[in-house]
């Protein structure tokens, strides 16, 4: 069972379809692979991220919240009692320059 030339060349030609097929569809699996791999390796960026803008914004909470305590703290501006420190200090300043012999209390 020769076969001819002509069957010979259909076999071949058969043969090279099969064979661009089945490379066509192994690529297209290693493409979606690969895509695959990406979109998880994007997620955990996502989620990196949005863990950072959350630590962020917990930051300026705190930042917030410190300057409100802060403020809290702080005296209330008194007028009475810058006038009697103005007093004591011209009270010693008169006491430095020997004018009078009382001293500041």
């Amino acid at each position: 069972m020769a076969l001819s030339i002509k069957e010979l060349e259909l076999k071949n030609k058969i043969y090279e379809k099969q064979n661009l097929e089945i490379i066509k569809e192994k690529e297209e699996k290693k493409t979606e692979n690969i895509n695959e791999k990406n979109k998880e390796e994007k997620e955990p960026l996502k989620e990196k991220e949005e863990k950072k803008e959350e630590n962020e914004n917990k930051k300026e909470e705190i930042k917030e919240e410190i300057k409100e305590e802060k403020d809290k703290n702080k005296p209330a501006f008194v007028p009475h009692e810058i006038k009697e420190r103005k007093k004591v200090e011209e009270n010693w300043t008169v006491i430095k320059k020997g004018k009078k012999n009382k001293k500041p209390q």
